[in-house]
């Protein structure tokens, strides 16, 4: 059934045949509907709420003044109440002021400007619900509009002209990311009372909060209050030695193009980046590949089978391509996860290096591979058809590509995995857009097979020199790994190609079949076994040292610095502390530059934390600065979302100079 299926896209007299032209139209289909989103107000993508800088974080919040005409819980009739109303944007959620076993707690500061004495706050309890960050605990939670009660003195105890300093602390989550929030307003009581005098402070929800104030209680105060506006903050001067002013920096961004702010942006690079991934290292197989599909079949003499054969394989190339990053999409969108999870963990590249490893041997003839036969011309033991082969070697040739997708897409899906599913599927759309491409602009060119060497003897020469290009992308791949796995892989290709041979050299067709396929079942254990010894090897820890505000003046323009910004919440931290910062790929920094390396910490509540992140023109992370010394220390490099070993490496030359 799939066979056939499969046949029915391609080309009869050079016409397409039904379904390849509905597959054709769902494509344009999805273009237009991806350029109207584009082009149209208020459509779903123009309401999305990025996870970056300039984008207002997603949560909107009010003010508003009481005075009880009642008794009301445990406050009497004409007490005067500020209510603090806290909305969470669709699909996020806000920790309550005691969340439970984790989180980050709620809290709301506020304090008369004529006063230097908190007001008390009352928090009313949360929704329990499930923690989008550690699934199976339990949680409390402010989901929809939720009111925080301010108890202000009697009216007649205020001074003329009266400010309310209110500081609010909390951490936005949603199911695929968490922003934190440390926000410092100040608001007129005169004009709150205005409000009160012309009916304006009524709202339809009051009810609501009257309701719920009865089951507020007493909120706890342990940090210190810091004043909307504080003095020095608005005109930087020069620092003075020993005074924590990030404020003050002045940060430079290492790449300012490739940040990404909306969803134009993002399609036309996830395009560019899509068509860059057909000229990177991780697709020199899919060369190899697209070579099994290109060479004309001995069997087919006749020029207009070649044709035809030509036309389908490329279109169906392209059609797997397409279909693998579509599969990307639903997964990474409904799921949770990111990209570098997936694509760049060791977990992963370790399976593409073993499968790179069994493509090349297969090429070698020590065994056949049972789904996709690389060998020119012949069937093998392949039991798909030609054209089921050219789908899935283009599914498989996309998985190939993709731990080299970091320098080019990583801006782009870091941005991109915050947003409705939607605008992940118009990414992704685009990114396999652009590179099946070049393969679908060559179908339409079938004439350019009679270009093409004819088969013979020279095939079998280039299959091993293709099986040693794949084995060259699979020593490329073990780049990725950090020391500690490279033994614990050695073993593991060594099992693999003792594995190959038993499948391939232990058995053939005069065998039963049940003989056979114990023979390639234990085969199969072997490496399997192998490969989860493999995975079990760890990294040893690095020599970072915990952000604080005193350890960040005593080294500023001292020492160079390397702060990384992370969090138990932001799972692409935890993919660059896998991958980019270990301690194998800092080592040298370390040691060359006299790097010390420093940890901020965002998951708990960290004011400080937060302050030299807003001073570095941030409220998003993963972010890295790089501090040199003296007077430069002043104008750090900032390294946004995901970025590569070597682009790390380029910024610390740029940061200092060398």
């Amino acid at each position: 059934m799939f066979q056939k299926l499969l046949r029915g896209v391609s080309f009869e007299s050079g016409k397409l045949l039904p379904s390849a032209r509905h597959c054709l139209a769902f494509f344009v289909a999805f273009l237009v509907i991806l350029s109207a989103l584009l082009a149209v107000p208020g459509s779903g993508a123009g309401r999305v709420t990025a996870f970056a800088d300039t984008a207002p974080a997603p949560y909107s919040s009010r003010l508003e003044l009481h005075v009880l005409e009642e008794d009301l819980g445990p406050l009497p009739r004409e007490s005067l109440l500020g209510v603090f109303w806290v909305t969470p944007a669709p699909g996020w959620y806000a920790y309550a002021h005691d969340p439970g076993p984790t989180g980050m707690p709620t809290t709301l500061q506020a304090m008369l400007a004529s006063e230097e004495e908190y007001l008390q706050v009352l928090y009313p309890p949360g929704i329990i619900k499930e923690d989008s960050l550690e699934p199976g605990v339990l949680v409390e939670a402010f989901v929809d509009s939720t009111p925080l009660f301010i108890l202000l003195p009697d009216r007649e105890d205020l001074v003329d002209e009266e400010v309310l300093h209110v500081h609010l602390r909390m951490l936005l989550c949603s199911d695929r990311s968490c922003w934190p929030i440390d926000m410092r307003e100040e608001h007129s009581l005169d004009a709150l009372f205005d409000q009160i005098a012309s009916g304006e402070a009524e709202q339809p929800d009051q009810r609501a909060w009257m309701d719920v104030l009865p089951s507020s209680s007493p909120g706890a105060t342990r940090t210190p209050f810091v004043r909307p506006g504080t003095p020095g903050t608005a005109q930087p001067a020069q620092a003075v030695p020993g005074e924590f002013a990030p404020e003050r920096l002045e940060p430079v961004s290492f790449q300012p193009g490739l940040e990404v702010r909306g969803l134009g942006k993002a399609l036309l690079l996830a395009l560019l980046g899509g068509l860059i991934l057909n000229l990177t290292p991780c697709v020199l197989p899919v060369v190899s590949l697209k070579l099994r599909g290109l060479i004309p079949d001995a069997s087919a003499g006749d020029m207009e089978i070649q044709r035809k054969a030509f036309r389908d394989h490329n279109q169906l190339f392209a059609l797997g391509i397409l279909t693998f990053f579509m599969f990307l999409a639903f997964l990474l969108s409904f799921t949770g996860m990111v990209w570098g999870q997936l694509f760049q963990n060791p977990t992963t590249v370790i399976v593409l290096a073993t499968l790179l490893l069994a493509l090349s041997l297969s090429l070698f003839g020590v065994f056949n591979l049972p789904v996709i036969d690389l060998k020119m011309g012949r069937k093998g033991d392949s039991a798909l058809s030609s054209e089921g082969q050219a789908y899935f070697t283009g599914m498989l040739a996309t998985l190939l590509a993709t731990p080299c997708s970091g320098p080019f897409l990583g801006g782009v899906l870091a941005w991109t995995l915050v947003q409705p599913p939607l605008v992940v599927a118009g990414v992704f759309f685009c990114v396999g857009l652009g590179m099946a491409s070049p393969y679908f602009v060559v179908s339409f060119f079938p004439r350019l097979v009679r270009f093409l060497p004819r088969p013979g003897n020279w095939t079998l020469y280039l299959e091993k020199a293709l099986g040693f290009l794949l084995l060259a992308t699979c020593i490329y791949l073990l780049s990725f790994l950090s020391e500690e796995f490279l033994f614990p892989v050695l073993i593991l290709f060594w099992v693999t190609g003792m594995a190959s041979w038993i499948w391939g050299g232990w058995t053939n067709l005069s065998h039963s079949a049940l003989r056979r396929w114990s023979i390639r079942a234990a085969a199969l254990i072997l490496v399997l076994a192998a490969g989860g010894w493999a995975l079990t090897a760890r990294p040893v820890s690095s020599e970072w040292e915990l952000f604080t505000a005193d350890l960040y003046m005593e080294t500023l323009g001292r020492d160079r610095m390397l702060v990384e910004f992370t969090a138990d919440w932001c799972p692409n931290c935890k993919f660059l502390e896998k991958t980019v910062l270990t301690p194998a790929n800092l080592a040298p920094f370390q040691e060359r530059y006299g790097l010390r390396l420093v940890k901020v910490d965002l998951t708990h509540d960290n004011p400080a934390g937060m302050a030299l992140l807003r001073g570095l023109g941030s409220q998003s992370i993963p972010l890295v600065a790089l501090f040199d010394l003296g007077d430069r220390a002043m104008q750090p490099l900032i390294l946004r979302d995901l970025f590569t070993l070597g682009q790390l490496e380029q910024a610390m030359i740029t940061a200092f100079q060398e």
